[in-house]
């Protein structure tokens, strides 16, 4: 199997079983004599699962580059969201050295679970860089290691990182205060909470004493040194009040000149949108559904899933433009279906590809994109629904139906 069909039958995966996917990937591209099951996962292992990812950020760097006057921005500014997610795998004395158990409770059987940590544009719905790691892993390294990264894939258009509270680090605050990286991040309750008490407004600019207290967790690093010279730390420290009557604060170095603390508290609220990315993977790519067992297979598949959502989210967007300019008259604002927006791009995808005829293609692509645009819900606001679960169960959910 060439590199390009082998490839293609990674990301063309329905999640059947590997002899339904053997048949229905020679249907598309028919060769003389269809690769054997064993000789299928054989090639497989020879593939660098960064050759996908190298694939993914092929199509993000030129969307950035290609497409800037039609990004969505926030005052200039492109808005970043780092989060993690656990993913369950199958559990095999392999996967579960390599990347952990995630079972907490002495007895109970294993889950061996990886974790991904994943850089998410919350306005364009792209996921720019994901790295898959042991079930525990350190999420500010992770972070460090995208935004090394992202500038490349993003053209350099200027950023702001909102993060939760599990990044909230003297690590993170300093080198991107000197480096004028714009950032929002949660603090923990218990981060400054002398100086945080002793606020007068909801808005204020702190001058923070490096104690050795504070630096102790640094000791006999290099960042000690220069924690300990610098002495002290100006973080800009926004409260910002939820509907539960609850006060969350945020550390921001955002000037208070250009973005208000309704904008701040705005622009944190965006973060949850990596939510939706992770429900994407995990429920209409069913990224947890592996071909294999293997490390190799697994990386494959997760990479191959993130690559899907961004061509899925292309899509979506540009079906949305179309429905939009038609300026239809609704009670509630209409978006389009995005389960059935995957499930036209895994039957359709691949084809459209090995498309030879540029007019046919191009024919192809528009169809899916007409297809797409038809399907659409409404969005109700504050719209929400005791829990019942449990109480009507069962074995197949009338609200969770496979789109593929």
């Amino acid at each position: 199997m060439p590199l390009k069909k082998l490839v293609l039958s990674i990301i063309a995966r329905k999640g059947t079983t590997l002899s339904t996917e053997l048949r229905r990937q020679n249907q598309l591209y028919p060769t003389n004599k269809p690769i054997s099951k064993p000789g299928y996962l054989k090639q497989r292992q020879k593939l660098n699962p960064d050759a996908i990812l190298t694939l993914s950020d092929y199509h993000n760097t030129d969307l950035y580059k290609n497409n800037k006057p039609d990004l969505k921005t926030y005052k200039g500014y492109l808005v970043i969201a780092d989060d993690g997610t656990n993913i369950n795998l199958p559990t095999t004395k392999e996967t579960l050295k390599q990347y952990g158990n995630s079972t907490t409770k002495h007895g109970t059987k294993p889950q061996a679970s990886l974790g991904l940590s994943c850089c998410y544009d919350v306005l364009n719905k792209i996921i720019l860089n994901t790295t898959i790691n042991p079930y525990k892993f350190n999420e500010i390294t992770q972070t460090k290691l995208h935004h090394q990264k992202i500038p490349t894939i993003t053209d350099h258009i200027p950023t702001i990182i909102t993060l939760d509270r599990a990044y909230s680090a003297l690590s993170l605050f300093v080198p991107w205060i000197e480096s004028n990286q714009k950032f929002i991040i949660r603090l923990k309750s218990k981060d400054f909470k002398t100086e945080r008490a002793q606020m007068q407004t909801n808005d204020e600019q702190l001058v923070l004493k490096l104690t050795p207290a504070r630096l102790a967790h640094y000791k006999n690093t290099p960042l000690y040194l220069h924690l300990a010279q610098i002495k002290t730390l100006v973080l800009r420290i926004v409260n910002i009040a939820r509907k539960d009557g609850s006060v969350v604060s945020v550390a921001t170095n955002l000037d208070a000149a250009s973005f208000s603390a309704v904008e701040v508290a705005e622009l944190y609220r965006l973060r949850w949108e990596v939510e939706s990315a992770f429900d994407m993977l995990k429920n209409q790519l069913e990224v947890e559904n592996f071909s294999g067992t293997k490390p190799v297979l697994i990386a494959q598949d997760v990479f191959a899933c993130v690559f899907l959502c961004n061509l899925a989210w292309d899509m979506i967007f540009d079906a949305q433009a179309v429905y939009d300019a038609q300026k239809k008259v609704s009670k509630h604002r209409m978006v389009v279906n995005r389960g059935f927006a995957v499930g036209v791009l895994k039957d359709e995808f691949v084809g459209v590809l090995l498309e030879q005829d540029k007019v046919r293609k191009r024919e192809r692509f528009l169809a899916m994109i007409e297809a797409i645009r038809g399907q659409v819900l409404p969005v109700r606001p504050d719209r929400h629904f005791p829990r019942n679960k449990g109480f009507f169960a069962g074995k197949y959910s009338n609200n969770r139906k496979r789109y593929y």
